[in-house]
């Protein structure tokens, strides 16, 4: 089964891991291919009309596009002194998930005068991007520099919601008063009932792809699909 000319072109640019994820993303659409020809029986064709050809590509079988949305320093900018602008002024520490958060974070802790900052590094995938049931936390601040502060924990994004909500579990875990503050929120993703950020500046449904995002920003549309935001 011969490969479109755009995927061909992703897997000569890609590196070792875009390469890898291609390919993953290609065997899955190629068997769901030989399992839709071989479940669908052939239709003869109409008296008079003409031959079907049962070997040209299945409609519908390439992947749907993403709404993706690329971002310029000058946005991320505008965005993150919008949502500063939001913020009470009243914290005791910020807490940034690593390495979304970090930029919006930079510009959010100058404009509130913060300067007590720590980071949180939060891994729900393998190498092989798949997603794991509990997050393995790589770096996270010891309990005494958060007990009894007022925390509030900067991401990009949230998505599902997954990260950062693993992260205000720790702080409270840890007996501090945590607050979310992202950039954007997606509802129509957010994994949790009657629970979204307590700040944030844009909702939308739109794969956003910052400028600190250079790999997703040259993967294909469907290698996207595949994957899954936190």
């Amino acid at each position: 089964m011969p490969l479109e000319p755009d995927l061909v072109l992703a897997l000569e640019s890609a590196d070792g891991r875009q390469a890898g994820e291609l390919l993953e993303f290609l065997s899955v659409i190629i068997d769901g291919r030989r399992w839709h020809a071989a479940a669908v029986k052939p239709t003869a064709p109409y008296e008079g009309g003409p031959e079907l050809d049962h070997t040209a590509p299945l409609v519908n079988s390439r992947p749907s596009a993403v709404n993706k949305q690329h971002l310029t320093w000058t946005q991320i900018e505008d965005l993150a002194i919008r949502l500063a602008e939001r913020l009470p002024n009243s914290y005791d520490v910020m807490l940034v998930i690593t390495r979304g958060g970090m930029v919006p974070a930079c510009i959010v802790s100058e404009r509130l005068n913060l300067r007590n900052i720590l980071v949180a590094a939060v891994m729900f995938y393998t190498a092989q991007e798949r997603t794991l049931d509990k997050p393995i936390f790589l770096q996270f601040p010891a309990d005494p520099l958060l007990t009894n502060r007022r925390v509030l924990i900067v991401d990009d994004v949230w998505d599902s919601g997954r990260t950062i909500m693993a992260v205000r579990e720790r702080v409270l875990d840890a007996g501090g008063y945590p607050e979310t503050a992202v950039l954007h929120y997606k509802p129509g993703r957010n994994a949790y009932v009657n629970t979204q950020p307590d700040y944030f500046v844009d909702e939308t449904d739109a794969w956003i792809v910052y400028p600190w995002d250079v790999g997703e920003a040259s993967l294909p549309t469907g290698v996207l699909e595949s994957l899954s935001e936190a």
